[in-house]
């Protein structure tokens, strides 16, 4: 037999084996197409998977680091409170010692100013008595000028002193001290004249001395409430 008697026979086998062949890539194409399609989805599950896992973590560390910068702030707050608070402190204790010192200054102020002007009140007292029963062979003209020189010394500390003194007690208590000085040269001043009219001190010469030592006291009483009234605020 020739090939062309064959020729017939090969093309259907060629045929059947072609087809073979396509079904076989087909099938083997459809099974990979499934596996591709199961690692896809498989791939996919996983990929949703780590963005899940990404995302809650990212989500804890921004939880963390938010809990994180409001306890960092927290901290921030506190140290400037405690900062402020040492500050207030600091300051506190620069006021209070402050005020201890002034205290004390004050107090010996008011007490050396009290004393001179005690001094000077019975300087004034004894300058001019009432009544002067002095024993016989008293020289009166000494005693007169001992008198006077002791009521001059006291009105001159008190003067200086109130005005040394000036910066540290109010200034209702500086006009109140500068009249007790005031009263005190008036007081002089009229002893002097009254020796010099007539060698001696005359009734009228004491009654302006008791007027004298009056208003003294009086002034004298409201420095006394001055000093009180600041030693009980202290």
């Amino acid at each position: 037999m020739e090939w062309k008697d064959f020729q017939p026979i090969a093309t259907i086998i060629a045929a059947i084996i072609g087809g073979a062949v396509t079904a076989v890539v087909t099938l083997k194409l459809q099974d990979k197409k499934r596996n591709d399609d199961l690692d896809l989805k498989a791939f996919d599950h996983s990929l949703t998977k780590r963005l899940k896992e990404f995302e809650q973590k990212l989500i804890g560390d921004n939880s963390y680091l938010a809990e994180k910068g409001k306890n960092e702030a927290i901290k921030e707050d506190l140290d400037e409170i405690n900062q402020k608070l040492e500050s207030i402190k600091t300051d506190f204790s620069k006021r209070g010692t402050l005020f201890r010192l002034q205290a004390e200054k004050e107090f010996e102020v008011y007490s050396k100013l009290w004393n001179i002007a005690t001094e000077l009140r019975l300087a004034f007292e004894e300058l001019c008595p009432p009544l002067d029963l002095q024993p016989i062979g008293t020289d009166l003209e000494n005693l007169r000028e001992k008198r006077k020189q002791a009521i001059i010394n006291s009105r001159n500390e008190l003067m200086i002193e109130v005005e040394k003194q000036r910066p540290f007690y109010s200034e209702t208590l500086y006009i109140e001290l500068r009249s007790l000085v005031q009263q005190g040269l008036n007081e002089i001043l009229d002893f002097e004249a009254s020796l010099q009219m007539s060698g001696q001190i005359t009734l009228a010469a004491k009654k302006r001395g008791q007027k004298n030592l009056d208003e003294f006291v009086k002034t004298l009483n409201k420095v006394c409430g001055l000093i009180k009234n600041r030693i009980t605020e202290s």
